[in-house]
């Protein structure tokens, strides 16, 4: 389980090489929680990459300590919540969302990542929706799966998106919010995301969306009906490519 970790037990010029490549540290930092504060040290002052994915098992309490001490020190951050394969007391098979998986989720609420450039979130479960507003100014990556702030999102340096969230009516205006402030935005991805009861009347907010730099968009599982009135809302280069 230690994998390349071992090569720090060959020899002692091999270590010293080792202990001396803060990178390294930094990119597996989360990888064995029993040695977070090793790892932490010898990361120095390297952006860090917080992963983890649970895959059926609890994660442990520390690992959301440690992320919630240090999310503002991310460079990349890859989070997966999964179902949690149990058996029932009449030892049926069962799936299950652990409370204590749920709410360890509000390490993410009202935050912000003044250094993150990547960001991965899934949620393989029901969307949840977190208290605050979320901010990355330098956020250039961005996957989100069913999950969503209350109070909006800010990453205004976003050049890729991929957003499979179904959202409510009254979130939509802040995803249109949202995308408004996205003008470096190149590639947007929108999977089941439009509520079909949505009543797209934007003339009421004279909402149009600007997005200069957007070059490939992709809307999957939407009907005619909600597409085009969201096509509508978009001011595009002539080059974008749309694929549904």
């Amino acid at each position: 389980r230690l994998g390349w970790i071992r090569l720090t037990h060959v020899c002692s010029r091999l270590r010293d090489v080792c202990l001396d490549f803060p990178d390294v540290w930094a990119m597996t930092v989360c990888r064995v929680p029993n040695a977070l504060d090793v790892f932490d040290a010898r990361a120095k002052d390297i952006p860090l990459t917080l992963d983890f994915h649970n895959r059926n098992f609890i994660v442990p309490s520390k690992i959301f300590e440690y992320i919630a001490d240090n999310y503002h020190r991310a460079a990349t951050i890859d989070l997966e919540f999964d179902y949690l394969e149990d058996y029932d007391s009449d030892g049926h098979y069962t799936h299950s969302w652990s409370r204590y998986q749920m709410d360890d989720f509000t390490v993410l609420e009202d935050v912000c990542l003044p250094c993150t450039e990547q960001l991965t979130l899934r949620n393989n479960n029901e969307t949840v929706v977190l208290d605050g507003t979320f901010t990355a100014p330098k956020l250039k990556t961005m996957y989100a799966m069913n999950v969503w702030w209350s109070g909006g999102l800010s990453a205004e340096s976003l050049n890729y998106l991929c957003l499979e969230t179904v959202l409510l009516p009254a979130q939509m205006n802040q995803l249109i919010d949202f995308l408004s402030i996205c003008t470096s935005l190149e590639t947007l991805i929108l999977d089941s995301v439009f509520p079909e009861e949505y009543n797209w009347d934007m003339t009421s907010r004279n909402c149009t969306v600007y997005l200069p730099s957007l070059r490939f968009i992709r809307l999957i599982d939407h009907s005619a009906e909600i597409i085009y009135p969201f096509w509508r809302v978009l001011n595009l280069k002539p080059s974008s490519l749309l694929t549904v």
